[in-house]
């Protein structure tokens, strides 16, 4: 069976570690998973799985870039969060990733904004105003309050069709501003403002 092609036909990339080069190879899948946002298959060969793996110097994972921010977004979306009626934080995958629960939970506290969260960062964001999961998995109640947000900020969620329960989640007159890694808004025709982390 052809399991590199299996796994190509569902998108995921295979790595096939080597006895020299177990440790390198996983390093590679990992910060290729991280990079591109997707699953891979990291293989290992029959015939090594119960072989102790040859001691490697493996170099540092490499380290996020920030962004400077000179174009003055970062201000832009403060005025935006600060100015905001009825605020509202939905963190997903990338957020879960980062481990910017904490942070943003206190932005919430801070804001008063009701929280919520992709199916992927579930109770990221626990606490006041927890709204639970966004989209096709959270109640009605829950989507009418997310509907009634005026300024909106995404961390670290795609804003799938799904999350967004078919573009009926939010108020189409509503501010989004999304934080991602991504270089683009991962759903343009949501995003009005965006900020690179």
């Amino acid at each position: 069976m052809d399991q590199a092609a299996i796994a190509a036909g569902l998108g995921a990339a295979t790595f096939t570690v080597t006895r020299d080069a177990a440790g390198s190879i996983t390093q590679q899948a990992v910060e290729y998973a991280l990079t591109k946002r997707t699953a891979v298959v990291i293989a290992i060969p029959y015939d090594l799985a119960a072989l102790e793996a040859a001691d490697e110097e493996l170099p540092a994972p490499l380290a996020p870039a920030l962004s400077d921010d000179a174009d003055g977004g970062l201000g832009q979306v403060a005025r935006l969060l600060a100015g905001a009626q009825r605020p509202l934080i939905l963190a997903g995958r990338g957020a879960h990733l980062a481990g910017a629960g904490p942070e943003l939970r206190d932005l919430a506290d801070r804001l008063g904004a009701l929280t919520a969260g992709t199916a992927l960062a579930l109770n990221l964001l626990q606490g006041d105003g927890y709204l639970g999961v966004a989209g096709g998995f959270g109640t009605d109640t829950a989507a009418g309050l997310m509907g009634e947000a005026d300024v909106i900020l995404v961390a670290g969620a795609s804003l799938s069709p799904f999350t967004m329960r078919f573009g009926h989640l939010l108020a189409p007159d509503s501010t989004v501003i999304q934080i991602d890694a991504a270089l683009q808004p991962t759903h343009p025709g949501w995003t009005r403002s965006s900020a690179r982390t």
